[in-house]
């Protein structure tokens, strides 16, 4: 957590908690494994399913909408080895949040065909008064799961995470970009 008065974020700064979440096949959205078939972590959005779509296994949704502070959950693998869950950002300024610079919560890639995604984590801002440049982003993405043999996937991406951003004023220039979504 960071609770100050104002809170800059640079181009080229960055607050990261990627893959800071639940480990491999742990947490409430975990991945469900079905033969050599993994899920992806679910989050803010299910995880995808295994065998491009036809096997059942992503995780499914938790947390809560508006003020989220869950840490993504991480994809299933037979192996051990998969994707883990994004972690928790919460900022709490009482004047000025400029995002000029990157805040990740994504959940990390599977290295492993048969190994799911890990999902996004959860980003919370409250703040008085909000204002980005370009080229600044808020991410809690899901983690990709790899193609394996030929067009298919074994395994399922991560769902993306929760962001809440919650502020008096929005104020200008703005321009920077906010992103949840699902791992491929």
């Amino acid at each position: 957590s960071v609770i100050c008065t104002n809170l800059t974020i640079e181009a080229g700064g960055a607050i990261h908690v990627d893959g800071k979440g639940y480990g491999v096949a742990e947490g409430p959205g975990r991945g469900l494994e079905n033969g050599n078939r993994s899920g992806g972590g679910g989050h803010g959005g299910r995880g995808g399913r295994g065998e491009n779509g036809a096997v059942p296994g992503g995780g499914g949704t938790y947390g809560a909408l508006t003020a989220p502070e869950d840490p993504g959950s991480g994809g299933a693998a037979l192996t051990g080895v998969g994707g883990r869950g994004g972690g928790v950002v919460r900022i709490v300024a009482t004047g000025v949040c400029t995002i000029g610079g990157t805040i990740s919560a994504n959940g990390t890639d599977s290295p492993y065909f048969a190994a799911g995604g890990g999902s996004g984590g959860s980003i919370f801002i409250s703040c008085g008064a909000l204002t980005g440049m370009p080229g600044g982003l808020i991410c809690a993405n899901g983690g990709a799961a790899p193609l394996d043999y030929g067009p298919y996937r074994w395994s399922g991406g991560g769902g993306g995470g929760r962001i809440a951003l919650l502020y008096a004023t929005a104020c200008a220039p703005s321009g920077f970009r906010i992103a949840a979504a699902p791992g491929v």
